[in-house]
């Protein structure tokens, strides 16, 4: 089955077409992301840690972590039942809900706060960027969230608005994401931050 059999509507809504070849797709356009993601923040990363994946699409991000032998706790979200099976089949996630990331505050999560929050080809991809509000409203004090996708993420978390949510940003850099079909590179901004206050 070929990659270019894929609808707008696959990716947009997770389709089983979509999480059946998205393994296959990720290797054939060479996504580096997820592991790019990881190297950003794993110096941040401590065993014991609770972490919140959003977006899981197959388990990439757990994957990468895993690799890194940390003992850490991962939860996952996505908006489709055939990705999170995938996820689920790879066993490195405690909880897997299905649920849309837009709607997180109307979502219930085993837990009320994380101490990282990560999501890669999410926002900027599929998501508009201003929902990441939702998401680092589910980080601790002194807890981190990690993003990569399109956007330019500082355009949506301007100084002002960081400052008053509580964020110190620890990376935001352009880098190369994956080579599309045509094999024109696509970059993702690759962006940290740390919560400094509570919520």
């Amino acid at each position: 089955m070929s990659v270019s059999i894929l609808t707008t509507k696959d990716q947009y809504k997770g389709t089983a077409t979509f999480a059946v070849l998205y393994d296959e797709m990720t290797f054939i356009l060479n996504y580096r992301a997820p592991p790019i993601l990881v190297n950003h923040t794993y110096p941040l990363l401590r065993s014991g840690m609770q972490i919140l994946d959003l977006g899981v699409g197959t388990g990439l991000i757990a994957e990468e972590i895993a690799k890194r032998e940390l003992e850490v706790v991962i939860d996952g979200v996505d908006q489709s039942e055939h990705m999170l099976e995938k996820a689920r089949d790879k066993g490195r996630y405690r909880h897997l809900v299905k649920a849309d990331v837009t709607k997180l505050r109307e979502t219930l999560l085993p837990e009320e706060e994380y101490d990282a929050v990560i999501s890669c080809g999410v926002y900027g991809d599929y998501v508009n960027p201003k929902y990441l509000v939702q998401a680092i409203e589910l980080v601790r004090n002194q807890g981190i969230i990690a993003l990569a996708g399109r956007s330019k993420f500082q355009r949506t978390l301007t100084l002002r608005k960081l400052t008053e949510i509580g964020i110190e940003v620890l990376i935001n850099e352009m880098g190369y994401a994956y080579n599309s079909q045509g094999l024109s590179t696509v970059n993702y901004n690759y962006w940290v931050g740390m919560k400094t206050m509570s919520k």
